[in-house]
């Protein structure tokens, strides 16, 4: 029924235990350092007391031990397990109602735990430090425990504490969750990666600060999410939502998750979800087939699967993916099919299962094939396809050079397909000294150090006009390639370059010259031409004629001097008071010389006249080069200089010229201008104003005439100052349009201009000088110069006046006092209406014209 403290302490050779049902405690410290275990069979349904926190049952007892729970067990005591490090999968019967506090504290061994719905509470810690743990199903379905938040002693107390590799990444495993009663979100561990909620609905920080959390399923039992189930999972991707009714949720049950994440709805809920509270806020909300793709690992020591792809409505698509483990590769999914990824088409629940086999390990040895020179780090043992990186270093002096295979990477990536070696050869360095015998001759290229085996090119340049010889070794490429194998020096020669110079006679019965020879570059040298008798020197072949000649050897080249009999050139003026000649001498055949016409001042040259051709194709070279090859004579003609003389109008609107043309230097001669009708010549571009004007010709010039239009005087003049004054005249141009105007003192009235226009104002055109004189009269008594038998009412008047005649009134007009004419009418009638609202207040004169040329006028006051 007991079993004592260290009962079988340090039993290493033990390898199986079996704990049956009439044990009922277990002292501390029982199997300690039973370091055989493989197998633990706990059969003992009445057992409440195993070990203490301080010395537990298997305490160091570090064999992977399989724990097996008999089925009839109801309690797994404090510190059952604890310390043990666990072995693979742990299935707990459905007889077991409690797991005792600390009962499987530090089993790092134990990869999926699966806890039954009997389970009822779980002790504090009692999952503590099983940080091997990928997989694990808590199905709290109902049952009579509660808890409260963050208690210790609760139904949830750190039952996951430092579980940190629970559902990571690389497994793809998933944390089954069922039914959670109360906040637990203290205990879950924040490596969580994927979560999947059945059962009871989802209460108050359900899964709080689970910040690695990628992917969550919420079965269709679910109605309502409570506030921080998930607050601040802000690696949520995906939520998976299975109830077509969404879920009731608060603001904060997804606060500081991203609202980028994709809500999975079943197929037709779309609408309802983005239309729903607090679901309306995610941007993408996604239908999915109401049927389960599951896809799992035959075996996750080798590699996990997932779904990457999601099926929807549409076309059921989906992309499911294996991912083996190190040492391990993909080798086909259940059904046999090989591809990875995936895509299916899901048109049922359906199940993958991904198969995984072992790789085989290979060695890679990376050494180096001279130690003193440089080492290698790398190589090892890899699984088939994975890749091992090999790195040379090279030791002072030295470099790395290649790999035996002659690949120069480095460091440098090799995928494993077998075992290999791989040798690393380091090359040393090599000064390579470059110099030139005379640096005044030439320079070099090409030194400098590099690496033993190297290929490279050295290089002599000579200066101008020197050239390279050999190099110290009797060498004469250049440039020369070498291969550098050691520390050495080369040392360019130089030469300077000479050339051969060749002096001749084009004929030796005429003269001779000096020798000629070869020369360094640069020497002066002095050659000459010695004529014989009855002959002189012309010139050497490059037209020099210099004799005798210094010249500077610069290449190869050939001098030939030319002789030639004397000859005699007479060069003569056709009239030497038009000009002179030069050039006039003895000469030698063959030679080019220059003859000139020099004319006198206002002469110019025209042409030659050759004594062999006088009288046609006259040669007008000045000063012209002729060839001697004979006696000749050269006569130079000369002419007197011409001038063009241009005369023009500023404007032929205005007036014309006389023609011009062109005249012998010192001609006289006469221009004209002619103004046009109304217009008056002004004076010359020069200023003078003679017309018509004589004229020296001197040189070409234009005489421009300028023009004016007429102007005439205007005068402007009262009969009687004491009864009006009149607007000023004055000088204008032909033509132009002005307006003279008389105005009429008080108590007189304008009557007509000396002309007998009455027009006032008037506009005249100027045609000529005229003066105007202005007539008045005054208004006393005017009434009484009535022609005619006429009437005008009413009057005084404000708007209309009223005219009636005893003949035909042909025109009216209403005079101011100033004798203006403010208003006229054309009337052709016995009677005439004038409308005079427009008039200001005052006294007017109204004049009455008839058909028999009778003047009547009546005067009328506007009020």
């Amino acid at each position: 029924t007991n079993i004592g403290t260290s009962a079988f302490y340090g039993c290493s050779g033990l390898t199986s235990v079996t704990i049956g049902n009439s044990v009922t405690s277990i002292g501390e410290s029982a199997f300690m350092d039973c370091s055989g275990l493989t197998t633990v069979n706990f059969n003992a349904t009445n057992c409440t007391t195993m070990g203490s926190s301080s010395y537990p049952v298997f305490k160091n007892c570090n064999a992977n031990a399989t724990i097996n729970i008999g089925d009839g067990v109801t309690t797994i005591p404090d510190y059952a397990f604890a310390g043990m490090i666990g072995n693979g999968t742990l299935d707990i019967p459905n007889t077991v109602t409690r797991i005792g506090n600390y009962a499987f504290y530090g089993c790092s061994g134990l990869t999926t735990v699966t806890i039954p719905n009997s389970v009822t509470s779980i002790g504090v810690s009692a999952f503590k430090n099983c940080s091997g743990l990928v997989d694990m199903t808590i199905p709290f379905v109902g049952g009579s425990a509660t808890a409260t938040e963050a208690s210790e002693s609760t139904l949830f107390g750190y039952i996951f504490g430092y579980i940190t590799n629970l559902q990571t990444s690389t497994t793809g495993t998933t944390l089954q969750y069922y039914s959670p009663r109360s906040s637990i979100y203290a205990y879950i561990p924040s490596s969580l990666r994927s979560v999947t909620v059945t059962g009871g609905n989802l209460l108050y920080g359900a899964f709080y600060n689970c910040s690695m959390l990628t992917s969550v399923t919420i079965s269709d039992s679910i109605t309502s999410i409570g506030e921080s189930a998930f607050k601040n999972c802000s690696g949520l991707t995906d939520i998976y939502a299975n109830p077509t009714t969404p879920p009731s949720a608060s603001s904060y049950s997804f606060n500081n998750v991203s609202v980028s994440a994709t809500v999975w709805v079943p197929c037709g809920a779309a609408t309802a979800y983005r239309e729903a509270d607090f679901w309306s806020n995610f941007s993408d909300i996604r239908e999915m087939l109401p049927y389960t793709l599951n896809v799992t690992s035959a075996d996750l020591t080798m590699g996990t699967a997932s779904v990457t792809q999601q099926p929807n409505c549409n076309d059921g698509i989906a992309i499911i993916t294996a991912t083996p483990l190190r040492g391990y590769a993909f080798s086909q999914w259940n059904d046999g099919n090989t591809d990875n990824p995936r895509i299916v088409t899901v048109t049922a629940d359906v199940e993958y299962t991904a198969s995984f086999v072992a790789l085989p390990a290979y060695t890679i040895t990376a050494v180096s094939a001279d130690e003193t020179r440089g080492t290698v780090t790398g190589g090892g043992t890899y699984y088939e396809g994975e890749t091992s990186t090999l790195t040379a270093t090279a030791n002072d002096s030295y470099v790395f050079g290649s790999w035996t295979d002659g690949n120069t990477d480095n460091p440098r990536t090799v995928t494993v397909t077998g075992n290999a070696t791989f040798t690393a050869t380091f090359k040393a360095w090599g000064t390579i000294t470059v110099i030139s015998a005379d640096e005044t001759q030439g320079t070099v290229s090409g030194g400098g150090t590099y690496l033993e085996d190297t290929e490279i090119e050295i290089s002599a340049t000579p200066v101008e006009h020197h050239h390279f010889t050999q190099w110290n070794d009797g060498n004469t490429d250049n440039p020369r390639t070498i291969t550098v194998t050691s520390d050495s020096t080369f040392t360019a020669s130089f030469a300077i370059d000479q050339h051969t110079v060749t002096v001749e006679s084009n004929d030796v019965a005429m003269g001779t010259v000096s020798e000629g020879g070869t020369y360094d570059y640069g020497t002066e040298i002095q050659i000459s031409a010695t004529p014989a008798d009855g002959y002189g020197f012309v010139t050497w072949n490059d037209g020099n004629t210099d004799n005798p000649r210094t010249v500077t050897v610069t290449e190869d080249i050939t001098y030939t001097a030319t002789f030639g009999a004397w000859r005699t050139i007479t060069v003569a003026s056709n009239n030497e008071t038009e000009g002179i000649v030069e050039g006039t001498g003895e000469y030698v055949e063959g030679t080019t010389i220059q003859i000139t016409a020099i004319p006198n001042e206002h002469y110019h040259f025209v042409h030659w006249i050759d004594e062999e051709n006088p009288t046609r194709d006259f040669n007008t070279d000045n000063p012209r080069t002729i060839i001697v090859t004979s006696n000749m004579t050269y006569t130079a003609v000369f002419a007197i200089d011409q001038h063009t003389v241009t005369v023009e109008s500023n404007d032929v609107a205005m007036g014309t010229v006389s023609e011009g043309g062109t005249y012998d230097y010192g001609t006289e001669i006469q221009i004209s201008a002619t103004a046009s009708e109304h217009y008056h010549f002004v004076s010359w571009n020069d200023g003078n104003t003679d017309n018509p004007r004589t004229i020296t010709v001197t040189g070409d010039a234009t005489y421009t005439a300028s023009f004016a239009i007429d102007q005439h005087t205007i005068t402007v003049e009262s009969a009687d100052e004491t009864m009006g004054t009149v607007s000023e005249g004055g000088t204008y141009d032909y033509g132009t349009e002005i307006q003279i105007s008389a105005s009429a003192r008080d108590g007189y009235q304008f009557v007509s201009w000396s002309d007998g226009n009455t027009d006032n104002p008037r506009t005249i055109t100027v045609t000529g000088d005229v003066t105007y004189t202005a007539s008045f009269n005054s208004l006393t008594g005017i009434e009484e110069n009535v022609a005619l038998e006429i009437n005008v009412f009413p009057n005084p008047t404000t708007d209309i006046l009223n005219i009636t005649s005893s003949e035909t009134i042909s025109e009216i007009e209403i005079v101011n006092v100033m004798g203006q004419v403010v208003k006229r009418i054309e009337v052709n009638s016995d009677n005439a209406v004038c409308n005079v609202e427009d008039l200001k207040a005052g006294v007017y004169v109204v004049r009455i014209h008839a058909a028999s040329a009778t003047l009547s006028q009546r005067r009328f006051v506007k009020e």
